[in-house]
């Protein structure tokens, strides 16, 4: 009974902060509502499963409609003291340097070559089942004594996300229309989404294709941009396609969208039940929220010969083993486990709403600076909208492969000297 209360209050909770949001920023739809939207289908998703999924205690969806609350309250608060957003923001003191992308993905093709042709053995031999791609390349890697085969995945996926990211940029702005470089990145990103989907077997290069696509929509919606829809249903098209052949049992479609949905909710209750089995016992601190600031440093100092664990560490010995969150039925679950249990290695079970505030700080400032016509934090922005729709699984600020992304952005999209304000805006 307390569950169908929380999810009617949420919604409810849901239009009040709409109603503010329009209000101090002139427009509904802003990554505090879709943050709202999204744990409210996350909730009704758990709620009424039918599939045999552990269902959450209370408590969790408690933690949820206070999470919402506090998420919307400070996104409106800071909001609101930096006045409205100006009608049209003007990014033209920044240009972006497309030959640095261009010379970045080829080293990333060179890096990716090893497992792709690992991937194209693997379709051979079973088809397109791209569970046992993904699980043959993570096991590689996992296995692999080697500095550098341990990282060339996560330098592939920085590279392929920037690209993604300018070149959603140029689809929706339809610049590429007016300039050959522009062209180029849109297919080295349509490019890069394909090859991450075959090499490492997942969905997150194509989810994040269209995150990217929507959010640049709608930070650039006073410019009377026509959504072109048909991409969209493209890359859902082969998003389907690829959820359908991830595992090898053939699980239907809806119940693979209800275990996405709702099966991170189910993991959290596995953790709740074991505390101590998932480190819970310790405190981190804020190492895990802010891991993009610390991971770096401390990747710094084991350099100097100081033996010390990354804050990713002490996330992947627990959450990368696979546990059944199933009730009733076996359904082998990783990995995904909200953005709270973070929070909560970090401040503890009653102190996760540390991390759901710094959170929503971290994404108030990088907005304003957007907002001042910082075309770097523009993207940094979208990157952040991008992590907050999948905060229902994870909380992708952990690891130093942000920090390397953010770096990356800061490398190719430069600013202008005042003599080259009246060029072109991208080279």
């Amino acid at each position: 009974m307390i569950k169908i209360f929380v999810l009617f209050f949420s919604i409810l909770m849901v239009i009040f902060w709409g109603l503010l949001t329009k209000k101090y920023t002139g427009r509904i739809l802003r990554i505090n509502i879709l943050f709202s939207l999204l744990w409210i289908l996350v909730m009704y998703c758990s709620i009424f499963n039918n599939i045999g999924l552990v269902i959450p205690r209370d408590e969790i969806f408690i933690n949820i409609l206070v999470a919402i609350f506090l998420f919307n309250l400070i996104y409106i608060i800071m909001y609101k003291n930096n006045n409205k957003e100006k009608i049209s923001i003007n990014y033209s003191k920044y240009y972006i340097n497309n030959k640095k992308i261009i010379v970045l993905n080829i080293i990333a093709y060179i890096l990716i070559i090893p497992f792709l042709i690992e991937a194209i053995n693997i379709i051979l031999t079973t088809g397109f089942n791209f569970s046992v791609i993904r699980d043959t390349i993570f096991v590689r890697i996992s296995n692999s004594d080697n500095f550098f085969m341990q990282n060339s995945r996560v330098i592939i996926n920085v590279v392929f996300s920037l690209t993604q990211l300018i070149a959603t940029y140029y689809l929706v702005n339809l610049k590429y229309k007016k300039n050959i470089n522009e062209k180029k990145i849109i297919v080295l990103g349509i490019l890069d989404v394909i090859l991450s989907t075959i090499v490492f077997g997942g969905r997150g290069a194509l989810f994040n294709f269209i995150l990217f696509y929507l959010f640049n929509y709608l930070c650039n919606r006073n410019k009377k941009i026509k959504i072109k829809k048909r991409y969209i249903f493209l890359i859902i098209a082969i998003l389907v396609f690829v959820t359908q052949n991830r595992t090898s049992n053939s699980i239907p479609f809806v119940q693979s969208f209800i275990m996405y949905f709702a099966g991170s909710l189910s993991f959290l209750e596995v953790i709740l039940r074991n505390p101590f089995y998932y480190g819970l016992d310790q405190k981190h601190y804020g190492a895990m929220t802010l891991g993009f600031i610390i991971e770096p440093i401390i990747l710094f100092i084991k350099i100097l010969g100081i033996n010390i664990k990354i804050p990713s560490y002490y996330f992947n010995i627990y959450a990368q083993n696979f546990i059944n969150i199933g009730e009733n039925s076996i359904y082998q679950y990783n990995n995904n486990t909200t953005m709270f249990y973070p929070f909560a290695l970090d401040f503890g079970l009653n102190g996760m709403f540390i991390g759901v505030i710094i959170y929503s700080l971290i994404i108030s400032f990088v907005n304003r600076r957007k907002n001042s016509g910082n075309l770097r934090f523009y993207f940094i922005y979208i990157l952040l909208c991008a992590g907050v729709m999948n905060s229902s699984m994870d909380y992708d600020l952990i690891g130093y492969s942000k920090f390397i992304l953010f770096l990356m952005i800061f490398f190719v999209v430069k600013k202008r000297k005042k003599e080259q304000l009246d060029g072109n805006e991208e080279s």
